[in-house]
Formats: C-alpha cells, structure tokens, sequence
C-alpha cells in the first residue's frame, strides 16, 4: 500500500454503495418515452442520474488508483482499447493478482468512465431517445462492471468477503442465450397457432415479456433487443384492448413475433460464445469417443448445459424431450461443430448429414 487516505474496509463501502445506487437507476422506466420519441424525461431525470455516479465512480477510482501500486498508463493503456473494455476487464481478472490487479482495474475502468461521460455530455445536447437510452445503458454497466472487478480483487488482497460478485463476459452471455431460448420455447412451442387458438397463445406471450422485462439480466439485454421486446408487448396489449380485432389480426402478430423470435438466435455469433462453444464442443466429443457402452455420462450433460439456446436439437436433449445414446449424442455435437466453423449442413438421400464450406463466413455480435 502506497497510501492510507482509506482502509481497505472503506474503499470496499464506497464501491458497494456506488454500485447500488447505480442499480437503483430503473433504465427500464425510460424505454415507454423512446417508443414515444419523447427525449424530455430522459434528459431531465435519466441523464443526471447517470452523470452523478459517474462521476462518484471516478472519484472512488481515484481512491484506489492513489492506494494501489500499478503497471502504469502507458502499459495497461496499449493493453485494452475502448471497444475491448468488458472482455479486459475480464483478462485483467485472469492475468494478475494483488495490488498491481487492484490499481489496473480501478485505472482502466476510470478512463472508459471519464469517456462515457464525456459522450453522454456531447449527445445531450444534440440528443436521439433511442441513442440517449443505449448510451446511458453503457455508462452503467462499464460502471457496474468495474466496480464488481475492483471489489473482488480488493478482497482478494486484503483478504476481505465479497459482496458484489463479479461475472464474466462469457458467464453472463451464456445466461442471456439461455433466457433468450426459454422465451423462444414459450412463442414456439406447439407450433404455428391457428385463428381458433391464437388467443391464449398471445396471452402466454404477454406473460413471458412481463417475466423477461422483470428478470435480473434483463438490464444486461441490448437496448435494441429491448426496445423490440417493448415494441411487442404494446402491439399485445393492444391486440387484447381492441373490442373487435380483424380475424387475422392476430395470427399476424404471432407471425411478427415468431419472426423476432428467431433473431435473438443471432447471439451466438458473439465472439466469447463462440470461443466458448467451440471449445467446449471439441472437449465433449473428444469425452464421447473413447468408450464403448451406450450411456452418456450425467456429468458431461451438466456441462453441456451452458450450450442451451445454440441449437434445437442439442436443447431437446437437454430439457430430455428425448434421450439421446452416445452414437446419436455424437452425432449431434459433431454437426454443431461443422456449423460454428462456418459450413453449411446439407442431409443426403439416407439422411446422414454433410458440410459444404460458405462462401464467406458469418460475423457480427448481438
């Protein structure tokens, strides 16, 4: 320790209560007045909200910059760049140890915080609701996202519980395929609705987006994914409030909504889940090939779980819609194997499958 301007027990106070005042910011509350193009409250309420922890969060991050030995501006600054933020964070936490981690952290999040708010600060002059909304987003989860970085490796130093948590970048968009899929089984299971049972097919619907908006990760979603969600309940909630809707105005609107459904699928392509599921695919057939019984082992099933939404067929064995022996289990792991690399699955006249390599690959992130 270099300074003593706080005790380790104090510094842990200040980002545990910044971290919950910066919860307490219900983003949720400003995405009715994007739908409505209405920047008014956004500017008024939402972005002097976001403003104030910013800049408490820079002063707590001076505290520990002062406190704590690092490697110095120059060498972390080469080392992350600002579209690299949350995944080095992440490196951060897996490359160092004590107070030099400590120091690193609490330096690089205070520079992607003092940037954030000097954005928001331009754009609020000249602001959009929807681009207002999607920044303030960031500027909270960057700071939350430190925090937690800065909290755990504090106690890890001084030796102290945490209470924060800190999540990876890959840890948390395995939660949110795995939110997306359930939200996709409830609109698609059964099928294509017909005019007579569209109804209470709608009605589940409007009870999975009320659960989806209230869940925890639900801040963690991207603001166009929510806002789309947003967009789908109001057409709901309308479809049930008109006294006399058109015979097919319903079966329009699941169509719309099977549509979107099939997008969130677009997650997969995020670059830590891809890592991730190519790695944890090559691991699991390589645990599949060597034995001879039948039986899959429990233990390669539980960790087959964090692929949940990546591929249908995978998910029906996972939720035991059907039991899968370890020729067909194979079988399966190996094609989702294929189609990550980026090739395309074609099935021959005797219903074996085959690869044909794509043109060019699909990238982007959702």
């Amino acid at each position: 320790m270099t300074g003593t301007n706080r005790s380790p027990a104090e510094l842990q106070e200040v980002l545990c209560r910044l971290t919950t005042e910066a919860t307490a910011i219900d983003v949720r509350h400003f995405e009715q007045f994007v739908i409505a193009q209405n920047v008014r409250p956004l500017i008024r309420e939402l972005v002097p909200a976001v403003k104030s922890v910013l800049e408490q969060g820079i002063g707590s991050l001076d505290l520990a910059c002062q406190q704590y030995e690092g490697s110095g501006e120059d060498e972390v600054g080469e080392s992350l760049s600002e579209k690299d933020f949350y995944r080095g964070i992440d490196r951060l936490m897996e490359s160092q140890r004590g107070e030099r981690q400590i120091a690193d952290l609490a330096f690089v999040t205070r520079r992607a915080l003092i940037a954030k708010k000097e954005t928001l600060e331009r754009l609020a002059s000249h602001p959009r609701p929807d681009e207002l909304l999607e920044l303030a987003s960031s500027c909270l989860r960057r700071l939350l996202k430190g925090m937690a970085a800065v909290e755990s490796a504090l106690c890890s130093y001084e030796r102290r519980d945490v209470r924060l948590g800190f999540v990876t970048e890959v840890h948390r968009a395995i939660e949110i395929r795995r939110l997306y899929a359930k939200f996709r089984a409830n609109v698609l299971d059964g099928g294509e609705p017909t005019t007579a049972d569209v109804e209470p097919r709608l009605r589940r619907v409007a009870v999975a987006i009320a659960q989806l908006v209230g869940h925890d990760l639900y801040g963690d979603l991207r603001v166009h994914d929510r806002l789309q969600f947003r967009e789908i309940q109001r057409r709901v909630l309308g479809h049930f409030a008109d006294d006399n809707p058109g015979e097919k105005d319903g079966l329009r609107l699941y169509q719309d909504l099977a549509c979107f459904t099939e997008l969130l699928r677009e997650i997969r392509y995020r670059a830590e889940l891809r890592e991730h599921d190519q790695a944890l695919l090559a691991s699991a057939t390589a645990a599949l090939q060597p034995a001879a019984e039948n039986d899959v082992p429990p233990s390669l099933l539980k960790r087959l779980a964090s692929l949940e939404g990546l591929d249908a067929e995978l998910d029906c064995v996972l939720r035991k819609h059907f039991q899968a022996g370890r020729e067909a289990l194979l079988r399966i792991l190996r094609r989702m194997q294929v189609e990550l690399s980026g090739a395309t699955v074609f099935l021959d006249q005797s219903g074996s499958w085959f690869a044909m390599a794509r043109a060019t690959s699909t990238a982007g992130g959702a």
